[in-house]
C-alpha cells in the first residue's frame, strides 16, 4: 500500500473535532466589520482553531478573566462538554514567537438554538480576525448539528461585540428580556463538598458580556 492511501477516505472523515483546523488570514480576512475598523493594522498571523483540551485550562481561564468574564470552574466545562456544549481555542504565535492560546469560546445548545457563551480574544492578538474564525467554526458546528438558528446575550453598550455580530448577520431582538434565577450555590457543578448536579437540559447560563473581542 503506498504513502497515499495509507489514510483512508473513512479515516480522514473520522477525524475528531481534536484534530486541528488550519485557518489561514485568507480564510477569515474582511469577514465582519469588525475585523477591519483599523485600515492600517498589521497584517495578521496564521493562527489554527481546535477543540479545547483540559490542560488549556489556565490560558483559558486567564484570558476570560482578562477580559472581564466570569470564568466557569473546571467542572464546570467537563459537566458542559458531556452535555453536547463546546469549548473552542485559537492558537496563534505571540510577538515572542511562542504559541499560546489566542481566543476561546464556549457554547452550548438546547436542541433547536445554539447560545453563544464567553467569547474573548487576548489583547495582543485582536484585530486578526480571530474571533470570526472562532464565530464562524460555531455557526459552522451548530448547522453541521442541524440546530435551527444562534442565540446569545450582550449588554447594550458593548459595541465592538455588537460590530463583530452584526457584521457576521446577527441582529438583535428589541422585545426579548433576560430573565434568570440564581441556584443554591450547594447544588453548582463542583462546588465545595457537592457532587457535580446533573442538568435536566444544556441551557447555559446567560452571560450578557457577549465579548467578541
Amino acid at each position: 500500500m503506498s504513502v497515499e492511501t495509507a489514510e483512508t477516505t473513512a479515516a480522514r472523515e473520522a477525524r475528531t473535532r481534536e484534530t486541528q483546523i488550519e485557518a489561514q488570514i485568507n480564510d477569515v480576512q474582511a469577514v465582519s466589520s469588525f475585523d477591519n475598523v483599523e485600515a492600517a493594522a498589521p497584517m495578521p498571523l496564521p493562527f489554527v482553531l481546535r477543540a479545547y483540551r483540559p490542560a488549556d485550562y489556565p490560558a483559558v481561564h486567564a484570558l476570560w478573566r482578562a477580559a472581564g468574564l466570569r470564568p466557569h470552574i473546571e467542572a464546570q466545562i467537563a459537566l458542559l462538554l458531556s452535555s453536547g456544549g463546546q469549548v473552542l481555542v485559537a492558537e496563534a504565535k505571540n510577538t515572542r514567537g511562542e504559541t499560546e492560546i489566542a481566543g476561546a469560546v464556549l457554547w452550548s445548545h438546547n436542541g433547536c438554538n445554539a447560545f453563544l457563551n464567553r467569547m474573548a480574544v487576548g489583547d495582543e492578538f485582536r484585530r486578526r480576525g480571530i474571533a470570526s474564525a472562532l464565530l464562524r467554526q460555531v455557526e459552522n458546528e451548530a448547522r453541521s448539528l442541524g440546530l435551527e438558528g444562534l442565540r446569545l446575550w450582550m449588554f447594550h453598550d458593548n459595541a465592538s461585540a455588537g460590530a463583530l455580530y452584526g457584521g457576521a448577520g446577527w441582529h438583535s431582538f428589541p422585545n426579548v428580556e433576560c430573565w434568570g434565577k440564581r441556584l443554591d450555590p450547594i447544588a453548582v457543578a463542583g462546588a465545595e463538598g457537592a457532587e457535580p448536579a446533573r442538568p435536566a437540559s444544556n441551557l447555559p447560563v446567560p452571560d450578557p458580556s457577549g465579548n467578541g473581542e
